[in-house]
């Protein structure tokens, strides 16, 4: 198990599950589940270092008393999914665990412990599928600051200058206006195409999770066709749905490959 959860998860048993961050779940929960969720949760930290697998049961659980709680009270919140996520991790259900986590990430976009954890769900999954479908310039991009500013210094310096031209056309000759324009055309695209896609980045993401612990794809709606990959798809692999039929739905994988999937062998990230 990683350190990082259990640390983490470690301030659920002294705060109660629904007060791991700053902000506090307004879900009600009943008494009697929520303590015997602690205790629970008390008992798997216990034993986590010497009885792993007994730990496990335990924080399983515990998982399966939150996400009842979650269910019947209604809940939408960062916290709760951030603290069920992680204590689904520490059952080892990678696919509850992303999903749970994908759901606090879309109330929680900017949380870095958020992004933290969703990382090491990745990482503990078994595929080498990549973490995001953005393309891998869009991904860097994201990630750096700096790049992302003067991007942004890029189009603004285009507009502003094209603007210019045409607001003081008497201050430069008509090649020289014509060579300034160019220019502005190509800084303001130079900056305008990146900042375009990121915005867009959003539709490429996945919007659904395999929680199935295994799941041989297929190339069509139905069990009759072939598997669509020589391995099978594994929890916590992260998909975007094409199309749903019936009890079939075709999905995109993050490397661009398509397949076909049980509905009940995957779950929407959004409710």
């Amino acid at each position: 198990m990683k350190n990082g959860f259990i640390l983490t998860l470690a301030l659920v048993a002294l705060l109660g599950p629904f007060e791991l961050r700053a902000e506090v779940a307004p879900v009600a929960t009943p008494t009697a589940q929520l303590d015997a969720c602690r205790v629970e949760f008390k008992q798997a930290l216990d034993v986590a270092l010497y009885q792993p697998e007994r730990a496990k049961l335990l924080f399983r659980a515990c998982a399966l008393k939150l996400d009842t709680l979650g269910r019947e009270h209604g809940a939408d919140n960062g916290a709760f999914y951030y603290t069920l996520g992680s204590t689904w991790y520490l059952a080892g259900d990678i696919g509850q665990a992303m999903l749970a986590l994908r759901r606090a990430e879309r109330l929680l976009p900017h949380d870095a412990d958020v992004a933290v954890n969703i990382a090491q769900a990745r990482s503990a999954r078994h595929d080498e599928l990549p973490g995001s479908f953005a393309p891998a310039w869009l991904i860097w991009l994201s990630a750096k600051p700096i790049a992302l500013g003067l991007i942004q210094a890029l189009f603004i310096a285009g507009w502003v200058t094209l603007w210019a031209s045409y607001a003081w056309p008497q201050k430069a000759t008509a090649g020289r206006l014509s060579g300034i324009r160019s220019l502005a055309v190509v800084l303001a695209l130079l900056g305008g195409i990146p900042l375009l896609a990121r915005s867009q980045s959003a539709q490429l993401e996945s919007d659904a999770i395999i929680t199935d612990a295994r799941v041989i794809a297929r190339k069509g709606d139905a069990f009759l066709y072939q598997p669509a990959f020589t391995h099978e798809l594994t929890a916590g692999t992260e998909v975007r749905v094409v199309e749903r039929r019936a009890d079939w739905w075709q999905v995109r994988l993050s490397n661009g490959a398509y397949c076909w999937v049980p509905a009940t062998a995957v779950t929407p990230i959004k409710e």
